[in-house]
């Protein structure tokens, strides 16, 4: 009778309990970090070339600007862009704060108790502002100023932003996330350089590896789309400098067998321009993918087979000059990688030389840049020295397949099928390898008017037209992206960074940003496709990295702005403690997050927040109001382990708990009936 009470009581717990998610084998211990970059002298930046007509920030107009931590409904996933702003003050500007004893507001690292702080905490020019609210409670500042732009007051990042940026990417590294680098040139001279992770983080079957090389600054990174700027762009802001090229020229001039076919749907290939290409307006499809036999969607025949399918460079030109309008031109804009293709072929036709050469000759080697290539292992570099991406080669975990694909790790050669298996390589669109600092490097050329010492590689009047906003889109110049006039861009670049601030994001996971204002350059360099897939058969393209903030661009750019503010303890901890908590809601109540890889990233900042607190110790917690995040599935799993990407399905609030636990039930109450029979049995003999 005993044991039947007891079988009972278990089958009602069964209903109530939530079974533990499986984990991996094999604890990832945290690395150390590498020793910082130095702060040598670097290009040397004559301010005096600088002209503010280019960016338009001198304007003495008064305006009000409100900022307000979001709703929790209207959160953006890179979570530090809902907490921090910057704005301009000089001493006629007013602030005024609407917030309650739950919300926090930080201007340039101090917390804002009383009115009466507000003049001693602000600076005359730039300033930052957090407003932080841990239960979506209420906290508004209104700033009246001047309409100009606001630039940081220091040359040096804070140590504690620092901690904070480092702290973030170390524990997402203990919970999957492959490698990054960073470089921070500003004023002249770099300020910051770190490099934190692995060369090849997991093996084809989504574990990860025992035996794992550290990267360290010399790593090269795939850049994917960053090489449409630092090879295309570059190369054509010098060729129109010295009046090779015209923006107008019809691509026609160069390729006149570039023209629409008698039964062409839609026509119009007669009247594109170069500034077509650039502006991603030509009227091309998005992704024709040349490489792969078994693709029919975007060659104008339905037929079962691709009739644009090239695996030999020169073949892929005719491919591209056939390849028909989805839109007419100038009708719309749709990014696409064709557009760089064909600059990329219209630069070789002009220069007579393939691209990869002309780069080296005409930029590389005159700035002495020797970690930036193509085709790195065929240039002398060593495999072991660069980044690997996507696990399984472009299978996409084994569900894809076309002629000669790849099925191994790639390392060493470009990730990009179109660059890889149709362009050997060399493309306008992608292919580029380099480290962060020569990037960095590079890309200060564009904070001096295209100079450098005695060498000139385009004057301000050239720059100033391919970073000019397009007219109807201005996140968009010929080629670089803006952030925009209303942040358009921000959520990779930061809604600090200068609304004439440009660069360009690549999809392995880099990320490269020039600020005019700050006189700033930010490169972050990731290999975050180094990982399994979530789900390859929901979305062949959603790969475990990039659900971390790290990937995800704005977080860590947002972070490094930041760190030129006087950051203070007291708000790296009531960042990262926010962080945590919104990660956590998005977790448990967005739709595309109830997956391990948001979960896990959970953990990381969770463990950023409580390794911080740890750290200054001598902080006053009472004062800060600061707990431990705590969720009943926290408690649960075991911290520092990946989780098992098979134990968890689309929605684990609904798929883990639910099933299980009624299979668990099931079990028991058959258990229960058994024992039951033989009860009865035993006893009455029936």
């Amino acid at each position: 009778m005993k044991a039947k009470k007891v079988l009972i009581a278990i089958f009602l717990t069964s209903l109530f309990l939530e079974p533990k998610i499986s984990l991996a084998d094999g604890k990832l211990e945290s690395e150390d970090l590498l020793d910082e970059g130095s702060n040598s002298d670097f290009f040397e930046t004559d301010d005096n070339v600088k002209d503010d007509s280019i960016y338009q920030v001198n304007s003495s107009q008064s305006v009000e600007k409100i900022y307000e931590y979001s709703r929790e409904d209207e959160l953006d996933d890179s979570l530090i862009t809902n907490t921090s702003y910057k704005f301009y003050a000089d001493k006629d500007t007013k602030i005024e704060l609407n917030k309650d004893n739950e919300s926090k507001i930080f201007i340039n690292g101090r917390e804002v108790e009383e009115d009466k702080d507000i003049n001693s905490y602000m600076q005359v020019g730039g300033n930052s502002l957090d407003l932080v609210s841990h239960d979506n409670s209420n906290v508004t500042v209104k700033v009246t100023t001047k309409d100009r732009e606001a630039k940081a007051a220091n040359s040096y990042m804070s140590n504690y932003g620092k901690d904070l940026i480092e702290d973030i990417i170390k524990n997402e590294q203990k919970y999957g996330f492959p490698a990054a680098q960073i470089s921070v040139i500003k004023n002249g001279k770099e300020v910051y350089n770190k490099a934190l992770g692995y060369i090849n983080n997991y093996d084809k079957n989504g574990k990860i590896l025992k035996n794992r090389r550290e990267i360290d600054e010399n790593t090269l990174f795939d850049l994917a789309s960053n090489t449409k700027m630092y090879a295309t762009n570059f190369s054509l802001q010098k060729l129109v400098y010295g009046r090779k090229i015209d923006i107008n020229d019809k691509i026609s001039k160069y390729f006149p067998e570039f023209k629409d076919y008698d039964n062409s749907k839609i026509k119009g290939k007669s009247d594109i321009r170069i500034k077509d290409l650039l502006y991603h307006q030509a009227g091309f499809p998005a992704d024709p993918q040349y490489h792969n036999d078994k693709y029919d969607k975007d060659d104008g025949i339905a037929n079962g087979k691709n009739d644009l399918f090239s695996q030999n460079r020169e073949n892929t030109l005719k491919m591209i000059l056939k390849t028909p309008l989805e839109y007419k031109p100038r009708e719309k804009t749709l990014y696409s990688d064709v557009d760089y293709m064909l600059l990329g072929f219209i630069i070789e036709k002009v220069s007579g030389q393939r691209l990869d050469n002309y780069l080296n000759e005409n930029f590389l080697r005159p700035l002495n840049l020797n970690n930036i290539t193509f085709n790195p292992i065929e240039n002398g570099f060593d495999k072991n020295n660069i980044a690997a991406t996507e696990l399984n080669g472009n299978t996409r975990d084994n569900i894809i397949e076309f002629k000669n694909i790849r099925k191994d790790t790639i390392q060493g050669y470009v990730h990009d099928e179109k660059a890889y298996y149709s362009m050997k390589g060399v493309s306008g669109h992608a292919g580029l390898f380099a480290n962060a600092r020569d990037l960095a490097k590079l890309a200060s050329l564009m904070l001096n008017n295209g100079s450098i010492g005695n060498m000139k590689f385009w004057d301000m009047k050239t720059q100033q037209l391919f970073v000019k906003a397009k007219a109807n889109n201005d996140t968009y110049g010929l080629g670089w992206r803006r952030m925009g006039e209303n942040g358009g861009y921000s959520r990779a670049f930061s809604n600090l960074a200068s609304k004439d601030a440009i660069g360009h994001t690549g999809w392995t996971g880099t990320l490269t940003i020039i600020d005019p204002i700050e006189n700033m350059v930010v490169v972050l360099l990731t290999n975050k496709k180094n990982s399994p897939l979530i789900d390859n058969k929901k979305n062949p393209n959603d790969f475990y990295g990039d659900h971390f903030l790290t990937g995800a661009y704005g977080a860590i750019s947002t972070l490094i702005y930041e760190s030129f503010y006087n950051m203070t303890k007291d708000q790296v901890l009531l960042l990262s403690k926010k962080m945590s908590e919104d990660k956590l809601y998005f977790y448990e109540n967005k739709d595309g997050y109830h997956n391990l890889a948001d979960y896990n990233d959970y953990l990381a900042l969770k463990e950023t927040y409580e390794n911080l607190l740890d750290k200054y110790s001598s902080t006053d917690k009472e004062d800060l109001n600061v707990k431990k995040v705590e969720s009943i599935k926290e408690k649960e799993l075991e911290s520092g382990k990946i989780i098992d990407n098979k134990a968890l399905k689309e929605n684990p609030k609904t798929s883990v708990k639910p099933v299980t636990n009624i299979i668990i039930a099931i079990l028991l109450l058959s258990l229960y009936l058994i024992g039951e029979k033989f009860y009865r049995k035993e006893k009455y003999g029936c």
